[in-house]
């Protein structure tokens, strides 16, 4: 009883985190420190970064993170790692709740007047699509590597790496103006929250095939 409490827990925290940020951005305006955290990112100056954004911007769009998704589950089930393959396999559909997500809100994307805006996008901003994807694909990568991989420096490479793709993910969304951090926060609490219940879902599989066949 207690470890299913606590693996309730998680999502709830994580949706009562959401919900009000989403209620808090819906509709027109910017929420409070929005334009100011948003201007502050894109002061951020080094060689290369506009290129590295846009980078970012491309590996994170859906055909791209489709494939890398695919090519992740394919490598997974070569291994016979197939309940895992299933994992990484469904952060695909689940990116599809982003689209409802946005409709709900209708909340803008920044505007020109407000912030410099590089890349321009049609349709909504709350929450953003890239953040959201980023933390289901990496989010699943990073949780995966603590059971596949022995600890070690491997491990704490692969983990390192799943969580600067999604650190990544957020910040060239605001750099480019394509998304307000609200947006980023949003896609990250909303990406967390599904992310969790498809861990569960994987966690609690294999338990149930077992006992099917009578096994411990």
């Amino acid at each position: 009883m207690r470890a299913r409490l606590r693996a309730a827990a998680g999502p709830a925290l994580l949706l009562l985190a959401a919900l009000p940020l989403s209620l808090a951005a819906a509709g027109d305006g910017t929420l409070p420190g929005d334009q100011a955290l948003a201007r502050a990112v894109q002061a951020v100056s080094f060689p290369g970064a506009a290129e590295l954004a846009r980078l970012v911007n491309w590996l994170g769009a859906a055909p791209a993170a489709a494939v890398i998704t695919v090519a992740l589950a394919a490598g997974l089930a070569i291994l016979r790692r197939y309940p895992e393959a299933l994992l990484v396999l469904a952060t695909l559909p689940a990116r599809a709740l982003n689209a409802l997500l946005k409709a709900a809100a209708g909340s803008p994307r920044p505007t020109e007047d407000l912030v410099r805006v590089t890349e321009h996008v049609d349709g909504l901003g709350f929450p953003s699509g890239h953040a959201m994807g980023a933390v289901l694909l990496y989010g699943a990568v990073f949780y995966l590597a603590g059971r596949l991989v022995p600890p070690g420096r491997a491990r704490a490479a692969v983990r390192a790496g799943a969580a600067a793709a999604v650190a990544l993910a957020g910040l060239a969304r605001i750099y480019t103006g394509a998304h307000w951090p609200s947006d980023v926060l949003g896609g990250y609490l909303w990406g967390a929250a599904v992310l969790w219940l498809l861990v569960a879902a994987y966690r609690a599989a294999p338990a149930a095939l077992r006992r099917r066949h009578g096994g411990p």
